[in-house]
């Protein structure tokens, strides 16, 4: 008896990509769940939102994120954090990587 695969060109594989995808943003909204628990925010942080823009990211750099929205609030004179800090945060994130910085400690330097 021989096991056989199927083809590549089933549906199988489209459907089991686009699951990976999902949980890969679910994994991150988590994240983002846990590090803006404590976070004192004007409104209610969208993580969903957040979780779909950052593509690609590790819990760490997600952490880093949510550091340097909170850092870019202080910076501002506010106590709270805007979704403006998050963005500006993963766009320096970004950056950061693009240059090839080694560590999220260039981030904060």
């Amino acid at each position: 008896l021989m096991i056989r695969r199927p083809p590549r060109s089933t549906p199988l594989y489209s459907s089991a990509a686009s699951d990976v995808y999902k949980r890969q943003v679910e994994g991150r909204e988590s994240i983002f769940e846990v590090y803006c628990r404590n976070l004192p925010k004007k409104d209610s942080i969208d993580t969903r939102k957040l979780a779909l823009s950052s593509e690609g990211f590790s819990g760490a750099e997600i952490k880093s994120v949510v550091t340097e929205a909170a850092i870019s609030a202080i910076a501002n004179g506010r106590e709270f954090c805007l979704d403006s800090d998050f963005s500006g945060a993963m766009t320096k994130l970004r950056l950061m990587r693009e240059s090839g910085a080694d560590s999220p400690d260039g981030l904060y330097g």
